[in-house]
């Protein structure tokens, strides 16, 4: 007879349940650290560390990455459905990268960054699709939602100091601080740059929102959500960001059509009226408790209107300009790798040498054809997750995926994820996210019908 513990389970499968849960915890510890060094690094290259170890900074997040992938690997049944695919994308990228350096003889950080950029962190977003349960779903939520709140409070302080102000241009001498407008600057909260900031308020816009419509599912407080919620209202008000601002409409539109495209209609009617009560509850914030930051936007957006032409029109430029990349790029690509934010400040190049957009400078880096098609794979994949997201909310009503999408879309159409390093950290990490959503949705369409039948 095999031994058995108290409660007359087999000691065998005991310890295997036990053996299951500390190796979960290990791996929810590791993705939590992944998330906390995306705000490490910016506190620590702004503030704390100086001169040259900040580049060092720079891939602090590579030990989490690799401790994850190392992990997996080692305690996970390996996932051939996308490990198969994703080898051979990576090593298309990694000899792409090799033989363009062979040809430009760059310095090897060139192609390094380039795979890095380019390959690195996908893996990531599967994994946590594999690994991810319910309970590393609500950590990762409840650090995001209390991360808010102090940051929402930097954010402000910044808004008040001027550009020169130590909390503003960090240690670095003579760094340089966007302004929105005269002397007002455009708060880069933890980060090193404004777009850092930008992307996690835009992130924080539809996390909240997920909480909110998950808050019982997930058991997460109350307050905390009304809090965060509170929060990223006002970093949104002094953010000083048009993208900011286009963000939560996204993501406002996208709360709405995840109603509309589930399977009870009351949800997309509910969500309707939420999106109204939202918008003029945010305008309200915006004006009456932020009225400084209210005339700079006014102002900031006549002036661009004037000089830069239609909004719409430079959000989407990166889409226009790639016809003129094709006119002069070698048919092999100036080097994946080379229009890097990271490629620049190393060789001391001021400006984008091969183009501001994610598009064009894609096109620069790896080719007509090769960077046309590492491009055509990023736009697949896109809409690949979009029509999930919509498949999982038909079939249980949860349309979480679907919301977080209104951050994600536009991110991972246009964002300079082979070139910003916040990019690439915020974009993988809530790919992960959204798979992680779509594993574990709340089961809204059940909970409709037990409303109504009572």
């Amino acid at each position: 007879m095999s031994a058995t513990t108290e409660f007359n389970v087999p000691l065998s499968n005991a310890r295997s349940y036990a053996n299951l849960a500390r190796r979960d915890r290990t791996m929810g510890r590791l993705i939590l650290l992944f998330v906390i060094l995306i705000f490490a690094e910016g506190i620590l290259r702004k503030w704390l560390v100086p001169g040259g170890l900040q580049r060092v900074l720079y891939f602090i997040r590579e030990p989490a990455i690799f401790a994850i992938y190392f992990y997996y690997l080692r305690n996970y049944p390996i996932n051939g459905r996308w490990v198969r695919p994703f080898l051979l994308y990576a090593f298309f990228v990694a000899a792409l990268a090799l033989l363009q350096n062979v040809y430009w003889q760059r310095s090897p950080l060139i192609p390094a960054l380039g795979v890095r950029f380019y390959a690195l962190y996908v893996p990531l977003a599967f994994i946590m699709a594999d690994v991810m349960t319910k309970a590393h779903l609500r950590k990762v939520i409840v650090l995001l939602l209390w991360v808010s709140i102090p940051i929402a409070v930097l954010v402000f302080v910044q808004f008040t100091q001027p550009p020169t102000s130590w909390i503003n241009k960090g240690t670095v001498e003579g760094g340089m601080v966007f302004t929105v407008t005269g002397g007002i600057v455009r708060p880069y909260g933890p980060f090193t740059f404004a777009n850092g900031q930008t992307l996690y308020s835009g992130l924080m816009a539809a996390i909240t929102m997920i909480a909110w419509e998950r808050r019982r599912d997930l058991s997460l407080p109350f307050w905390l959500v009304l809090s965060a919620g509170f929060s990223t209202l006002s970093m949104m008000s002094v953010s000083g960001s048009r993208s900011a601002i286009g963000y939560v409409g996204l993501v406002m539109v996208f709360y709405t059509l995840a109603g509309f495209t589930s399977p009870v209609l009351a949800i997309g009617v509910r969500r309707t009226v939420t999106v109204v009560i939202a918008g003029i509850l945010a305008a309200s914030i915006f004006v009456l408790m932020f009225p400084a930051a209210f005339d700079a936007m006014s102002t900031r957006q006549t002036t661009a209107l004037r000089h830069e032409g239609s909004t719409i029109a430079r959000a989407f430029s990166p889409i226009t300009m790639v016809v003129g990349a094709f006119d002069h790029v070698p048919i092999g690509g100036y080097g994946l790798g080379a229009g890097t934010n990271a490629a620049r400040a190393s060789s001391g190049v001021v400006g984008y040498t091969l183009g501001e957009g994610e598009w064009p400078r894609m096109i620069n880096e790896g080719g007509a054809a090769a960077g046309l098609a590492l491009l055509l794979i990023r736009q697949i994949f896109v809409v690949w997750l979009f029509l999930r997201c919509i498949a999982i909310n038909r079939q249980t009503g949860d349309g979480s995926g679907v919301i977080l999408m209104g951050f994600l879309m536009p991110v991972l159409v246009l964002g300079q994820i082979t070139s910003g390093n916040q990019d690439l950290a915020f974009s993988w990490l809530t790919v992960g996210l959204c798979f992680g959503l779509l594993r574990h949705p709340m089961l809204a369409v059940h909970r409709n019908k037990r409303r109504s039948i009572r």
